[in-house]
């Protein structure tokens, strides 16, 4: 069984173990040997500013890629921000300049408010987007054998073109009730894309996904759709190699893409804010659907410990909903001192917390009987379903 170290000391991140992990010392001893390198996919949430917390693990990879420490191939699985995250962490590679901590200061400057048309939010994330994936960056993020990219994104029926924004709002809306009711939307409504990097496609199984080849002519339409919400940002309505649509915020289907990882040779890393796995947007709002128990079974979850909160300013994680924080838009100081301090932290305990971790199989977290984490300090400031319709700016 692999040891975390003492249960009274406090530790600032936890790992929900893969069920692999769980049962096979041979797992666990190549964990705590390889750490990182242990993982062969990771995936990043489209949770927009709630990936801060576990910012720490791009500088622990880049120490490791300058290193020439990390083996085999792996694969980086991201939606929406998790897509941006990860895209900046390739181009930081590439390029050695540290695009990763450029890509959290222009988050960190954004000053959207509810309100605020598309010709406010859309140079922003443009400016994002520009960060993420310079043009000198895009050969490596391509091209490169060793580590893959898959980005989400989520095309609407053909006939969502032609809505206005009051009826593509009130789609949505549909959409949230018929969720509430039946559990899951009706799979004709949207169409779930994974652009990929290299000659062939994941290595994990993807239940009804088109496939789509990740090229320099569309990576950054592809990156301006997977952010994308069609009456808050500008429409992204072609994508190269797709064609003409409706594309938008790959989060919608994929917040954490519901991939079976059927290899043990091939572990997965989700780097979350919660033990809490959530597959689609809808499920975030009516918890309606669970994960199936094929996606832990080679599938790990990494997310920021309540005693990593109560170190921050007001002792809460940074969420979405921030934007929308009375204190928070009366001074944009406080939410931008919150993010910097929580991305500062994220970096220190990093290394003192994860680099030495041994996790123990009895060291999860306080499951519930679900599976999910009890976390006051995310619940604290979840926004309700009605806030969050129209309200996600990425």
């Amino acid at each position: 069984m692999v040891r975390s170290g003492s249960s009274m000391a406090k530790r600032f991140f936890q790992v929900r173990l893969s069920d692999t992990l769980r049962r096979d010392e041979r797992h666990a001893e190549m964990l705590r040997q390889k750490k990182l390198d242990y993982f062969r996919v990771f995936i990043g949430p489209g949770t927009g500013i709630s990936y801060l917390p576990t910012v720490g693990f791009e500088h622990d990879f880049l120490n490791q890629y300058k290193n020439a420490s990390l083996t085999g191939t792996k694969w980086f699985l991201g939606t929406s921000a998790g897509a941006l995250r990860f895209t900046a962490l390739l181009s930081s590679m590439a390029t050695g300049q540290p695009v990763v901590d450029r890509l959290a200061e222009e988050f960190t400057a954004m000053t959207y408010r509810q309100g605020d048309t598309s010709a406010v939010l859309t140079p922003m994330m443009a400016n994002l987007i520009r960060t993420a994936a310079p043009a000198e960056a895009l050969p490596f993020i391509l091209h490169n054998d060793q580590f893959r990219l898959c980005i989400f994104v989520t095309q609407l029926h053909d006939w969502t073109t032609r809505l206005s924004t009051p009826l593509l709002k009130g789609f949505f809306g549909a959409c949230a009730i018929t969720h509430f009711l039946l559990g899951n939307v009706p799979k004709g409504l949207f169409r779930r894309l994974c652009f990929y990097t290299g000659d062939e496609i994941p290595l994990f199984h993807l239940s009804d996904v088109q496939y789509c080849r990740l090229t320099e002519y569309n990576i950054h339409d592809v990156l301006r759709a997977t952010t994308c919400i069609p009456f808050i940002c500008e429409k992204t309505t072609h994508i190269s190699g797709v064609g003409q649509g409706m594309f938008v915020d790959g989060a919608v289907t994929d917040l954490i893409p519901d991939c079976t990882i059927e290899h043990e040779r091939t572990p997965g890393l989700v780097l979350h804010h919660s033990a809490e796995v959530a597959h689609s947007f809808f499920d975030t709002i009516f918890r309606s659907q669970q994960p199936r128990n094929t996606f832990f079974e080679n599938c790990s979850v990494l997310y920021p410990s309540s005693s990593f909160a109560q170190l921050l300013p007001g002792q809460r994680l940074p969420s979405t909903s921030d934007w929308f924080d009375k204190e928070f838009v009366k001074n944009p100081l406080l939410r931008q001192t919150l993010w910097k301090e929580t991305y500062k932290l994220s970096q220190s305990y990093w290394q003192k917390d994860i680099l030495s971790l041994h996790i123990s199989s009895n060291d999860i977290g306080d499951l519930d009987q679900s599976g999910g984490t009890v976390d006051s300090h995310w619940k604290k400031s979840t926004v309700t379903s009605k806030q969050m319709i129209g309200r996600r700016p990425f």
